[in-house]
């Protein structure tokens, strides 16, 4: 993966969703693509040079892991990889809320499994 500290400032937006892909790209490389490819196509009105030369890195990247995922149903069907990455997320917000209503271990992990699921 392209280094965090190399994204150019006009696509500074992204950096979120290269974040969680980069977190979880051995835990959940479905949902790790589908991040990267969001923030791809976030990216696609970009037109410094610098951004563009982001972009194609990005785009490579995401044609490599696609190659390593070719067999997996969510690459083949768009409901399979809705289906996925939003039980994902629904899985992550349930054991964040409940901690939280539990009281037991609240903290910046509960925190950020909220910022996660978002």
């Amino acid at each position: 993966m392209t280094d965090l500290g190399d994204v150019p400032e006009e696509l500074k937006h992204i950096v979120p969703f290269l974040q969680r892909a980069q977190e979880l790209s051995t835990h959940d490389p479905i949902v790790s693509y589908f991040c990267k490819y969001h923030a791809a196509r976030l990216s696609l009105t970009t037109t410094s040079p610098s951004a563009q030369t982001y972009l194609a890195q990005l785009l490579d990247q995401l044609e490599h892991e696609k190659q390593a995922l070719v067999g997996r149903a969510e690459m083949q069907d768009d409901a399979a990889a809705l289906a996925h990455c939003a039980g994902f997320a629904l899985r992550v917000f349930a054991k964040a809320d409940s901690e939280d209503r539990a009281g037991v271990n609240v903290g910046r992990a509960t925190a950020r499994g909220f910022i996660v699921a978002s």
